[in-house]
């Protein structure tokens, strides 16, 4: 255990401190702590071939739901900038799993949608979440940007070979999909602050029956069409997507033309479902693997196996509702 995050606990703690190492996802360290493990402290990954600024997107966030009182998010109870770490509030509960998703949770995460951008946050210090993007074009460069992570992929292995064949039918796709599409709802003028990586997978729920969301190293402003995009599409969370219409009309408040955000939806939906292909393989792209193994030390091969299923039964789901 390294001593300095100790020391930071047990000086924020006022005592001595065992820290407990959480489950954590797939980029950060976390650990649970003080006398009734009512404290967590969260290290964010960093890495000079990763430049995003994961503690600040955090903790900024976290900043301005806190000011406004929010019982949606945790309590930020301590920055820790010189170990890129914080300590915010344990929130006691259970995840809720996808398969038990009910219309009731998409009118909750369209609330908290609405609650983090209401007036009072119209002015948030808050930069870009992460890949945002504004207009059609600049969404397509950013996907086919991913493609470019698995230019030196050398398949040797039988799974490796498989990935490879997903990766080029997707690249395909991609290009058609481009082709398929005009830009005359290229630019949008609408803003708003989403947690980027936003859904169920990133939400805990308490013993009393609310939801906590958590996770928002990603946070800042983005194209609403891209936020409802990725929250059906998330491949651990995603509800049911029958679901989709009534959370784009509870959402719709956040725009200023309805019809165009329902084109753009709809346009972005077919694109991120195959940006959602690339990250489920990027366990394939070496420098994705870094990353992942600051967090977790599974067996790469395990890894990949259980990646390329998901990304079967992923591609399965979507082409039967004609998103793929």
């Amino acid at each position: 255990m390294d001593e300095a995050l100790v020391k930071a606990a047990e000086l924020f703690a006022g005592y001595h401190c065992e820290l407990a190492p959480l489950k954590s996802g797939r980029n950060n360290r976390v650990f649970r702590f003080g006398s009734d493990g009512q404290y967590v402290l969260k290290v964010f990954f960093k890495h000079q071939t990763d430049t995003r600024d994961r503690y600040r997107s955090e903790t900024e966030f976290l900043t301005m739901m806190n000011s406004a009182r929010s019982k949606s998010v945790p309590a930020l109870l301590r920055l820790l900038p010189e170990l890129n770490a914080e300590i915010a509030g344990y929130i006691d509960g259970f995840k809720v799993e996808q398969e038990n998703l009910t219309e009731n949770d998409v009118l909750t995460a369209a609330d908290f949608l609405l609650e983090m951008n209401s007036e009072k946050h119209n002015r948030a210090p808050l930069g870009n979440a992460s890949e945002a993007c504004f207009s059609i074009k600049d969404h397509f460069a950013a996907v086919a940007g991913r493609v470019e992570r698995f230019r030196n992929m050398s398949p040797k292995t039988s799974v490796e070979k498989e990935a490879a064949e997903i990766l080029a039918w997707t690249t395909d796709s991609l290009e058609k999909l481009k082709n398929e599409y005009a830009m005359e709802h290229d630019e949008t003028a609408d803003r708003i602050i989403s947690p980027s990586d936003f859904g169920y997978h990133n939400a805990i729920r308490t013993n009393e029956g609310s939801t906590v969301f958590i996770d928002f190293e990603y946070a800042g402003w983005d194209d609403p069409a891209k936020t409802v995009s990725d929250f059906f599409l998330q491949p651990d969370s995603a509800p049911d997507f029958r679901f989709r219409k009534l959370f784009m009309e509870k959402t719709s408040y956040l725009v200023n033309n309805k019809n165009d955000f329902e084109i753009r939806c709809d346009i972005l939906t077919k694109l991120y479902a195959r940006k959602w292909i690339f990250i489920m393989l990027n366990e394939f792209s070496a420098d994705d693997l870094l990353r992942r193994n600051f967090a977790d030390h599974q067996e790469t091969a395990q890894r990949q196996e259980q990646q390329l299923a998901k990304t079967a039964r992923y591609i399965e789901k979507y082409k039967a509702i004609n998103i793929l």
